[in-house]
């Protein structure tokens, strides 16, 4: 299966409670360009660190910090959620349908399965409505899927 398709301008952060969890959402700076609903992770090589896209087959590279929801390009401002919820407002998916780290940079996927080998699974979220993400974000550095 290939990785979900987002539209970044349908990617935007819940903000009432009575609509879902609200989103947590953290500021850093941009390692290159990221776009609203990639998953990122924080580069700590270089100084200042900064946020670039995840790598599925990089045991650094596959630790997710969060999703962008905003687009930006190198050395600007990204804000990642963290925790809570996010909508993908063109992503029309069952719920319970679990987000996986994709194989493309920055990806995400809803099929584990399609792992090869040395890919660094970590998962992003699940789905608790067709276009809401809930946020759990958990990586699984050092071990990958044989």
């Amino acid at each position: 299966m290939a990785d979900l398709v987002v539209t970044a301008s349908s990617v935007a952060p819940v903000t009432n409670s009575t609509s879902g969890v609200v989103t947590q959402i953290i500021t850093g700076i941009a390692g290159a360009a990221i776009n609203a609903g990639q998953s990122a992770y924080l580069d700590t090589s270089v100084v200042p660190a900064n946020y670039k896209l995840t790598v599925s087959t990089s045991s650094t590279a596959s630790v997710v910090a969060g999703v962008a929801m905003n687009n930006t390009a190198l050395n600007q401002a990204i804000n990642l959620a963290v925790g809570g919820d996010i909508y993908f407002g063109n992503v029309n998916q069952q719920p319970t349908t679990v987000v996986t780290l994709g194989l493309a940079a920055g990806g995400l996927d809803t099929n584990a399965a399609q792992a090869t080998t040395d890919w660094y699974p970590s998962i992003i979220g699940v789905f608790v409505g067709t276009t809401q993400l809930r946020l759990a974000i958990t990586t699984n550095q050092g071990n990958t899927h044989t």
